[in-house]
């Protein structure tokens, strides 16, 4: 039945009006961080609340879960937590916490809330208006006609209409709101149940993509696989087919490929008869109904905790909240080794393979069915332990060649020395990518951005090429302070030999810049390599180009990486490739300032 708390409307007018991550939620957690405790609970001040209002609450839990799984540990879900960590409500404003969202027209065209499809340029998204691919011209659909996809919200429920399928939307991913690094905010897919003749409810039992990806400014892309038949551009299925039909169609399966990073709070993931993955949810013991992130994804009537959320870095909360926030029932991470720190990072932010099987791309025991938390990391079982990495090595064997960023990272001396909370704070959005606002050194808060270096120079500060200023200098600097900002301007330009203006467009001798133009493990490439690897498959990425000299800074005439260049001799079309003219005279010329006998920065010394 929807709604595990459906008896708390009489203290719902209590918060009326409140955001809501401050509903019903904030009710239930205060009232269950109040009930009985460990000693440790019994320090903090007390939260005051009515007896049977407690009773109501802590019953909720155990009316879901039997005391077997209660003991085991389930996820309840981050407005439970946040109602007792109220410093952490900023956390519902990232992006981790919003990926996932429930499509409700009252949130319509809100960035990171509700469905932002909006080409018809109207005042609600292209749901609401029916927008119909069949009716217009010159879009990634004209060959699907008369089939192409049609758009409906019927009785609140959006819907995406193929031929005689009409799937319910159950969740769209991404449609962020705009920041630093997405001005214009991101691209947006949307999760679909299809219908089906064997099905609960008539539905699948996995969650499919929609045949159709959404980005501002750019508008509708086409990702029509499994859709569509190739050869006659007719749907591939239609109504009443079998869920065999629908599981060999080759729609991509968000249930079977993705959803085990799209949640904190992994279940066993099952395969049914028909060939579906059927994955079951924890649910959401707020059930909080105009809370967008609350998502049914199991479709068995309750909301499940969905989203990367307070639990997937904590760990499962109930035993927390039931003993009265006892803090050795949950995990700390700012507790943890940078190295374990690092783990509970990579749970996603890693290319891999379940373990032993590989059947998932996520840390998951195939054996067992037990997905890797944050109680591992805290025990002492490496991610390694239930994720068979997959790392791509440049030709050198050294470094890392794309993918997410923890194989490069776990690489760096950062991820010996302060794992990812030195730069990242996973409890806000900051100027985005979470990265920090502010970093305390001592009894010094600093304000921390990317583009002014200060988020680096924090903590590299009095050491190695920056002995020469402190870091109440980078806080000066921060304020302004002309003498300050003089000092690290001089001691930055010594250590890069380029001009200061890193808060420019071109970032000039922005740390990030070079250090991290070839991924997270802050390794500066030299150019000498792209030489040394020039007939080995794709090359070798040096960081002198891939930051800025291939693509921002023509200072030798040679044009730009993918054009035609100015320099026909040195032209290089193969934007992938670091093995074409352009990229060998690129490196050759900055050879000459980096690398043996370099004028700048001799590495045969």
């Amino acid at each position: 039945m929807r709604g595990v708390l459906s008896n708390w409307r009489p203290y719902r007018d209590w918060f009326k009006g409140m955001h809501v991550m401050n509903t019903r939620a904030s009710i239930l957690g205060l009232l269950i961080c109040s009930t009985a405790v460990s000693a440790a609970a019994q320090q903090r001040p007390a939260v005051v609340a009515d007896a049977n209002v407690v009773k109501t609450a802590t019953d909720s839990l155990k009316r879901t879960y039997t005391a077997d799984q209660l003991k085991q540990g389930v996820y309840v879900g981050s407005n439970l937590c946040l109602a007792c960590h109220k410093s952490m409500a900023g956390f519902k404003t990232t992006n981790h916490s919003s990926l996932m969202r429930r499509p409700l027209p009252k949130y319509t065209l809100v960035p990171g809330m509700g469905v932002i499809t909006n080409s018809l340029k109207g005042t609600t998204d292209d749901f609401i208006a029916g927008l119909d691919f069949n009716t217009l011209t010159g879009t990634p659909f004209d060959k699907y006609k008369p089939n192409a996809p049609r758009l409906s919200v019927d009785n609140g429920t959006y819907y995406m209409i193929v031929g005689t399928i009409k799937a319910p939307v159950i969740a769209t991913l991404g449609g962020q709101r705009p920041n630093a690094f997405v001005p214009s905010g991101s691209a947006q897919r949307y999760l679909v149940r299809i219908p089906v003749a064997d099905g609960r409810g008539g539905l699948s039992a996995s969650v499919y993509v929609a045949p159709f990806t959404y980005a501002p400014g750019t508008g509708y892309a086409a990702a029509t696989a499994g859709w569509y038949d190739a050869t006659t551009n007719a749907p591939k299925l239609t109504s009443g087919a079998s869920s065999a039909a629908v599981a060999s169609a080759g729609i991509s399966n968000h249930t079977g490929s993705c959803v085990g990073c799209h949640t904190g709070a992994l279940g066993p993931i099952t395969k049914t008869a028909a060939g579906e993955y059927q994955f079951k949810g924890f649910t959401d013991i707020s059930q909080a109904s105009d809370d967008p992130t609350l998502v049914d994804y199991d479709n068995d009537g309750n909301f499940d905790v969905m989203n990367i959320g307070c639990e997937t870095c904590h760990g499962a909360g109930s035993n927390h909240v039931l003993n009265g926030g006892d803090p050795a029932l949950i995990v700390n991470p700012a507790k943890l080794s940078p190295a374990a720190q690092a783990d509970i990072c990579g749970r996603c932010h890693a290319n891999g393979k379940s373990a032993p099987s590989g059947t998932f791309g996520w840390p998951y025991n195939d054996a067992s069915g037990k997905a890797f938390t944050p109680f591992d990391t805290r025990d002492g079982k490496p991610l390694s332990a239930f994720f068979a990495l997959n790392i791509n090595l440049w030709p050198d064997g050294a470094h890392v060649n794309g993918g997410r960023q923890y194989g490069a990272y776990q690489k760096s001396a950062h991820a010996r020395a302060n794992g990812c909370t030195g730069c990242h704070n996973p409890h806000a959005e900051g100027e985005g990518h979470l990265l920090r606002q502010s970093i305390q050194a001592a009894n010094l808060t600093i304000p921390t951005k990317v583009d002014d270096n200060t988020l680096c120079l924090s903590c590299h500060a009095a050491r190695g090429p920056f002995a020469s200023f402190t870091q109440q200098d980078v806080l000066d600097s921060a304020r302004n302070d002309a003498k300050a900002q003089d000092k690290i301007k001089r001691a930055v330009k010594a250590h890069t030999h380029h001009s200061y203006a890193p808060e420019r467009t071109m970032g000039l001798s922005r740390c990030t810049g070079c250090h991290l133009a070839a991924g997270h493990g802050f390794d500066v490439i030299p150019p000498a390599m792209t030489l040394q690897y020039a007939t080995n498959g794709r090359g070798m990425i040096n960081s002198c180009a891939a930051a800025c000299h291939n693509n921002k800074a023509n200072v030798w005439g040679y044009g730009f990486k993918g054009g035609a260049g100015l320099n026909s001799s040195v032209a290089g079309t193969n934007v992938s490739s670091w093995t074409n003219p352009f990229d060998l005279t690129l490196a050759a010329k900055l050879k000459a300032y980096f690398g043996d006998g370099g004028i700048w920065w001799n590495t045969g010394r």
